[in-house]
C-alpha cells in the first residue's frame, strides 16, 4: 500500500501540474493520494475540489481542521503518519512544484523494498532543462544509481518507509519549526536506518512556487536572510494575538540573528576585500624581507642582541 500525499498553498498552476503527474503514475499496487490544502484562495480551494471529483483523490482542507495559521506542515505531517501507520502503508510526499515521471513512485517503492535498511528514498530534482537543480545541487556529478546519503533528503519527492514511521514518532518534532526534511533525514540515521538519493529516477522541481519571497535565496541572499528572521517568516507561532512571554522572547531572538546576520555579512564581505588587497602586498613584502631576514640571522650569530621586544628566550636561538 502508498499514501502519497501533496501538502498545496496556492500556486494553481503548478499544482495542476503535480496532480496529473501523480494521477498518471503507473502503480502495481493500491495507493491514495491527498491533497492537504493549507489556507490557499478561495478561487483554489474550488478548483482543488473540482479536479478531485474528476480524476479521483481527496482534498484536506485545512482550515476546516484548524485555526493555526499557514504553514501546517507538522499537522499534515502527524496526520498522514497515522493513517499511513494504520495501513502499514509506504508514505511518499511530493511537494506542488514538483512533477514526477510515470514510473517514478512505484520505481521509489520498489527501491526503498529492496533495501531493509531504508528509512528515505528521494528523488533527485532536475529542472525543465534536465539539470540537477536546488536542493540537490551536491549530486550534480554523481552516478546515476541510487546511493545512502549522510546529507538531509528534501521533501520535494521523497518516500518514507514504515520502518522509519514505527521508529520516529512526529510528536517528537519541534513545533516552532516549519519545515521537517533535515530534521527527519538526521531522526532516520540516528534510528539505525539509511537515507537514499535516487539520482537516475530525476523529478522537475520548480522551487518555492507556493512562496515566492523565498527565491530571494538565490536573487539576493541578505535580502531573503533578513525576511526570514526579522518577519519570523517560516516560523510556527500561536494565532492568538498576544504571544506567550517565551514566544516573544524568541521572535526577538531571531531579530538578534538577524542583525548579527548582517553584521557578519559585511564583516566577510570587508574580510575578502582585505584579502584581495592584502594578499598581493604580502607577497611582494616576503620577497623584499626575506633577504634581509638571511643577513639578520647572521649578524645575530656574531653576537648582537636580540631586539626587546622579542619574545623569545634565549634558548630558542641555538647560536648564542
Amino acid at each position: 500500500m502508498l499514501h502519497i500525499i501533496t501538502p498545496v498553498k496556492d500556486s494553481l498552476a503548478t499544482t495542476l501540474d503535480t496532480i496529473r503527474s501523480v494521477m498518471s503514475s503507473r502503480l502495481s499496487e493500491p495507493f491514495t493520494y491527498t491533497i492537504y490544502d493549507d489556507f490557499s484562495s478561495d478561487e483554489t480551494a474550488r478548483r482543488l475540489d473540482e479536479e478531485a471529483l474528476a480524476q479521483g483523490f481527496q482534498v484536506v482542507h485545512l482550515r476546516d481542521v484548524t485555526d493555526h495559521p499557514s504553514p501546517n506542515y507538522l499537522l499534515v505531517l502527524r496526520t498522514a503518519r497515522e493513517n499511513a501507520l494504520a495501513a502499514d502503508a509506504h508514505l511518499c510526499i511530493v511537494e506542488s512544484d514538483v512533477t514526477v515521471q510515470p514510473d517514478t513512485l512505484q520505481a521509489l517503492l520498489d527501491g526503498a523494498r529492496q533495501r531493509t535498511d531504508c528509512g528515505i528514498a528521494a528523488a533527485v530534482t532536475v529542472d525543465e532543462a534536465g539539470e540537477v537543480n536546488y536542493p540537490y545541487l551536491h549530486a550534480k556529478n554523481l552516478p546515476k544509481e541510487a546511493a545512502p546519503t549522510d546529507k538531509h533528503c528534501s521533501f520535494c519527492c521523497s518516500l518514507l518507509t514504515p520502518e522509519l514511521l514505527r521508529r520516529f514518532d512526529f510528536s517528537e518534532l519541534n513545533p516552532n519549526k516549519s519545515w521537517y526534511d533535515v530534521t527527519i533525514s538526521h531522526e532516520a540515521l540516528a534510528r539505525g536506518l539509511k537515507n537514499y538519493l535516487f539520482t537516475n529516477l530525476p523529478v522537475v522541481h520548480r522551487p518555492h512556487q507556493s512562496r515566492p519571497w523565498k527565491q530571494l535565496k538565490y536573487k539576493n541572499p541578505l535580502l531573503y536572510y533578513w525576511k526570514k528572521f526579522t518577519k519570523g517568516l517560516d516560523k510556527i507561532y500561536p494565532s492568538s494575538p498576544l504571544p506567550s512571554p517565551s514566544i516573544q522572547s524568541s521572535r526577538q531572538g531571531y531579530r538578534t540573528s538577524a542583525y548579527r546576520l548582517v553584521v557578519n555579512f559585511f564583516v566577510a564581505v570587508e574580510i575578502e576585500k582585505s584579502k584581495q588587497i592584502i594578499g598581493p602586498k604580502l607577497k611582494k613584502s616576503k620577497q623584499i624581507i626575506g633577504p634581509k631576514s638571511k643577513k639578520s640571522k647572521q649578524i645575530i650569530r656574531f653576537g648582537v642582541s636580540p631586539p626587546p621586544f622579542c619574545s623569545h628566550s634565549l634558548s630558542s636561538y641555538p647560536n648564542w
